[in-house]
């Protein structure tokens, strides 16, 4: 196997992970996949306003967001993208979701579009960058306005 595909499998290998650990809502497993020590990190959930960009943030992002998010009851893969360039890779990836979120009648439903950003430390991928959004019908919006 070249270096090539056995970097892209150990990256998708991760990023299954990070899906699991979504769907489950899982944060022991989500805060695994995570660079602690690097300085540059950065969480932007669609949520929040702000990005996270410490690791504390993350952490605690990650030890309350199952407060508010109680389940992922539809998790389908529409699109996926991996991208490595040395020791750096992208993962881009669209999924159609159904979350449960507290207080909320109705689950909220959609496409969720996911940017994730991993680099190889000491052999292993981790996480360094998280970015997720929906998209927004601008035509309904428009049209409404």
């Amino acid at each position: 196997m070249s270096a090539d595909r056995a970097a892209e499998e150990a990256v998708v290998r991760v990023y299954e992970q990070w899906a699991k650990a979504f769907k489950a809502v899982d944060a022991a497993t989500m805060k695994s996949l995570w660079d602690q020590d690097y300085p540059g990190l950065v969480y932007q959930a669609e949520e929040s306003a702000d990005p996270i960009y410490d690791w504390a943030g993350i952490a605690k992002y990650w030890d309350t967001v199952g407060q508010i998010l109680l389940g992922v009851s539809r998790w389908d893969e529409l699109t996926r993208k991996v991208a490595i360039t040395g020791d750096a890779a992208l993962v881009y990836v669209k999924n159609m979701t159904s979350l449960k979120i507290a207080g909320v009648k109705d689950e909220l439903a959609g496409e969720l579009r996911s940017t994730l950003g991993l680099h190889r430390r000491n052999g292993r991928w981790l996480l360094i960058h998280y970015h997720e959004s929906r998209a927004l019908d601008l035509e309904a919006i428009l049209r409404g306005g």
